[in-house]
């Protein structure tokens, strides 16, 4: 199975991914994870990936390009049927049904966004 997790903190799971049983299913190769820095497909010379909230309002929130760019770069790089997963703040809470998808999945692309500052 590859996991490829989308974000824009990609430094920070590899201490968390690389121990405990996650880490010892990668040494046994059960699992690849893959990090994506988002920042790497923005458009601009800063790296912007976030963005005014249509419509107005408070914070910020992920601009759609640099998001949208990263998954079509990210899944063609595992033949296998690829199911993606994506965390939004008033999404609903995860049980054991949708969770239960991923664990018979080939690969899937899990988009770890930051939330909505309001």
């Amino acid at each position: 199975m590859r996991i490829d997790v989308l974000t824009i903190f990609p430094e920070m799971f590899g201490p968390v991914l690389g121990s405990s049983i996650v880490g010892r299913a990668q040494q046994a190769n059960l699992v690849e994870i893959v990090t994506t820095d988002i920042r790497e497909y923005t458009n601009d010379k800063h790296n912007k990936v976030d963005d005014r909230p249509f419509g107005g309002g408070p914070g910020m929130v992920m601009a759609c390009q640099p998001v949208w760019d990263a998954v079509q770069a990210v899944e063609p790089m595992d033949a296998r049927p690829v199911t993606r997963v994506l965390m939004t703040p008033p999404g609903p809470t995860a049980y054991p049904a949708p969770c239960g998808a991923t664990r018979s999945a080939a690969s899937f692309a899990h988009d770890c966004r930051p939330l909505r500052g309001d």
